[in-house]
């Protein structure tokens, strides 16, 4: 998704992740940050023009809402060094690095939920 976002995005797709991105660097909620992180992904599915990825972040988006609480403890670990990376990857069209930057969020995300506790 990031690499095609960097092929694809235009300069509106552009302005709305910077947008995003500086209200996530501000905001210090953890509800709101765990949407705001989810809503810059979203506009990264937007911006690479694939509608299976858009359709998908939507469908994810269903259950990240109705779920939050369950993402909330993850807000507490956000950096968010790696989105402004993807970012910046995407504004300067760099594909690999931002196809290099988006696998190294999930996965440092796969191992926060490692540690979680779901009761």
């Amino acid at each position: 998704m990031a690499r095609c976002a960097a092929r694809r995005a235009d300069e509106n797709d552009i302005e709305q992740m910077k947008i995003l991105m500086e209200k996530l660097i501000k905001t210090t909620d953890s509800g709101k940050l765990q949407q705001l992180d989810f809503e810059f992904f979203r506009q990264l599915a937007l911006a690479s023009k694939n509608i299976v990825y858009i359709l998908l972040m939507n469908t994810i988006k269903t259950i990240h809402d109705r779920h939050l609480n369950l993402f909330l403890p993850l807000s507490t670990s956000l950096s968010t060094t790696l989105q402004q990376e993807i970012l910046q990857a995407v504004i300067d069209g760099d594909e690999e690095t931002a196809a290099q930057k988006a696998r190294a969020f999930l996965q440092t995300g796969i191992e926060l939920l490692k540690y979680l506790k779901f009761d």
